[in-house]
C-alpha cells in the first residue's frame, strides 16, 4: 500500500514542538499548547497516584507520571496539527490525505523512545480502542523525542523503560487512570487554555481539582462502607 505523504506549502518553515497545539479557543485558533496540556495531565496523574491506597499504588509503575504527560505526544505531528485551519495557513501546511489517530503515533514515538511495549498500548488505548499501523508520516520525530526528554526534565522523573509484563486488569487500571488524569487535566474550570504553569504549580491546581470533584478522600477509616463513601 502506498503511502500518503503530505503536501507542505512552504518548506522553509520548520516545525518545534513548541509550536504545536493540544486545543484551540471557541474560535478554533490554537490556544493550550501540547507541552502545557502534557505537564497539567502529568500533575493530575501524579496526585491521582498521591492519593491511591498503598496496595493500589504498587501496581504503578515508576515513571507512570512521566508518561502520562506524554500521551499526546502524538499531537505533534502533521496529521494533527493540520486539523486547525489557522495553524495550517500560519506554518504552511495542508492536511494529509490519510487520518492517523494521535493516539497511535503517540503509542509509536514511545516505543522508538524505548518505553515498555505493554505501556505504550496503554498510552494508544487513552481514547478507546485503536487500529494500531504505522504507516503515517514519521516526519517531527526528532521534535517528539525532544518533547519526551523536556518532560522529564520538567517532571524530574524518567519514562518508564524497563521491561514490565501487565495483567489485563493491570492494564485496565492503568489506562483508567490515564483516562481520569486527561479528563480531568483537560478541563477548563480547573485548567484555562490560558493556563502557563510550571509542573509543580499545575499539582497544586490538580489536588484541589481532585477534591472538588470529591475523587479523593483523604482520611478514609480503617473500616468503611464503600457505597456510603462512594
Amino acid at each position: 500500500m502506498l503511502f500518503h505523504m503530505f503536501l507542505c506549502k512552504n518548506n522553509n518553515i520548520d516545525i518545534s514542538y513548541r509550536d504545536c497545539w493540544a486545543k484551540t479557543d471557541k474560535s478554533k485558533s490554537p490556544l493550550l499548547m501540547v507541552f502545557q496540556h502534557g505537564i497539567n495531565v502529568g500533575a493530575v496523574a501524579s496526585a491521582i497516584i498521591d492519593f491511591l491506597p498503598e496496595k493500589l499504588r504498587d501496581f504503578v509503575p515508576e515513571g507512570f507520571t512521566t508518561l502520562s504527560a506524554a500521551h499526546d505526544v502524538g499531537k505533534i505531528s502533521i496529521h494533527f496539527q493540520t486539523l486547525c485551519q489557522s495553524w495550517s495557513d500560519k506554518f504552511g501546511y495542508s492536511q494529509p490525505s490519510n487520518f492517523v489517530h494521535h493516539a497511535i503515533i503517540s503509542q509509536y514515538t514511545l516505543e522508538v523512545a524505548g518505553v515498555s511495549e505493554q505501556l505504550c498500548q496503554v498510552v494508544g488505548y487513552h481514547h478507546g480502542s485503536n487500529h494500531y499501523d504505522e504507516k503515517f508520516d514519521k516526519r517531527w520525530q526528532d521534535q517528539r523525542i525532544r518533547y519526551l526528554d523536556d518532560l522529564e526534565l520538567e517532571i524530574g522523573e524518567k519514562l518508564p523503560k524497563n521491561r514490565i509484563k501487565l495483567s489485563l486488569s493491570n492494564k485496565y487500571f492503568l489506562c483508567g487512570l490515564l483516562v481520569l488524569a486527561d479528563w480531568v487535566g483537560s478541563s477548563e474550570e480547573f485548567f484555562p487554555l490560558d493556563w502557563n504553569g510550571s509542573f509543580l504549580e499545575s499539582k497544586i491546581r490538580a489536588k484541589e481539582a481532585l477534591s472538588t470533584l470529591k475523587l479523593i478522600h483523604k482520611d478514609l477509616p480503617k473500616s468503611f462502607d464503600f457505597f456510603e463513601t462512594f
